[in-house]
C-alpha cells in the first residue's frame, strides 16, 4: 500500500487510509520543520547522489545503498524511455532501515525530512525491508506517481484513475484480491468501459494499460497520455485521438483482451 499526498499549499494534505505505508511518496511544501525537538540530539546521514537521485541514509544502511542507487536508475531510465520524458529535477530519495520507520503522518515525514537535510520538494521514502523483498516494483510504481503529476498534471480532473493504474502497470505486479475483482466482473459481464473509470477502478486502469501496452506499445501509452493532456472534450475523444478507433471498438478489444490474460489465472 502506498501514501500519497499533494499540495499547492504551505500545508502537506495526507491520506488517512493510505496511512500504512511501506513505500511514500509525499509532496512537502518549502516550510521548515524542526525535525530535532522530538529527540533532543541530531541525527547523522550522508548523501549518495546519482544523475536522477539524492538518496540520503544513515550509517546502518550503507550497505544498501549501492544496490538501491543501481534499481532507482534502473528503474528511472526503464520509465522515462517508456514515456520519453526526464523528470524537471532530481529526485530526493530518503532511506530507512525498517517499514517501521516510515513516517505515519504529517509531522513524522516533515521531521524526517529535515532531519536528513534533504531538500524541500518531492521526496521518495523507501524502507531496505521492502527494497529487499521487492527492489524492482516498489521503486517503479512510486517513481511513475511522478511521472504522471509532471506529464498529466490535471490527472485528478480529466482522468483520476490514471495516476495509480500507470503507476500499477510499470510495477509489474497484480494483487491477488485485484485478480479476483477482475475475474468476477467479466463472469458476471460487468466490466465497465474504459472512457467511465474512476479513481476507485485502480484495477481496471491496471488492465487498461497492460492491454494498450501489448496492443500498441509504449507509444500507445504516450500518445494516450497525450490526449489526456490535450484537454479534449470527452474522454472518448481520447480514445478515438490516441488509438485511431471508436470507444466502442476499444473497449470490445479490451474485453476479448481480458478473457485472454485473465480468464485462467
Amino acid at each position: 500500500m502506498t501514501l500519497l499526498a499533494r499540495t499547492a499549499s504551505p500545508t502537506v494534505r495526507l491520506l488517512p487510509h493510505l496511512i500504512s505505508a511501506l513505500v511514500v511518496l509525499i509532496w512537502s511544501s518549502a516550510s521548515p520543520w524542526d525535525a530535532l525537538a522530538q529527540n533532543g540530539r541530531e541525527q547523522r546521514w550522508a548523501t549518495q547522489p546519482t544523475d536522477h537521485f539524492d538518496i540520503y541514509y544513515q550509517p546502518q544502511q550503507r550497505s544498501h545503498i549501492d544496490a538501491v542507487a543501481r534499481e532507482a536508475e534502473r528503474v528511472y531510465a526503464r520509465i522515462s524511455y517508456a514515456l520519453r520524458h526526464e523528470l524537471a529535477a532530481k529526485m530526493p530519495l530518503i532511506l530507512v532501515g525498517e517499514d517501521r520507520d516510515l513516517p505515519r503522518n504529517e509531522g513524522q515525514a516533515r521531521a524526517l525530512v529535515t532531519a536528513s537535510r534533504a531538500s524541500e520538494r518531492d521526496h521518495l521514502f523507501l524502507s531496505a525491508e521492502t527494497f529487499e523483498k521487492r527492489p524492482g516494483s516498489v521503486l517503479a510504481h512510486e517513481l511513475t506517481h511522478q511521472f504522471v503529476f509532471e506529464l498529466l498534471p490535471q490527472a485528478d480532473r480529466d482522468a483520476p484513475w490514471v495516476s495509480e493504474a500507470l503507476a500499477n502497470h510499470h510495477g509489474g505486479l497484480w494483487d491477488s484480491s485485484e485478480l479476483v475483482k477482475v475475474r468476477d466482473a467479466m463472469v458476471h459481464g460487468s466490466v465497465p468501459a474504459v472512457e467511465d473509470l474512476t479513481a476507485s477502478d485502480r484495477h481496471w486502469g491496471h488492465a487498461v494499460f497492460d492491454f494498450v501496452a501489448a496492443e500498441y506499445g509504449a507509444q500507445g501509452i504516450r500518445q494516450y497520455l497525450a490526449a489526456l493532456r490535450g484537454g479534449l472534450a470527452t474522454r472518448s475523444d481520447a480514445i478515438r485521438l490516441a488509438f485511431g478507433v471508436s470507444p466502442r471498438d476499444f473497449n470490445a478489444a479490451f474485453q476479448s483482451y481480458l478473457r485472454t490474460r485473465f480468464a485462467d489465472r
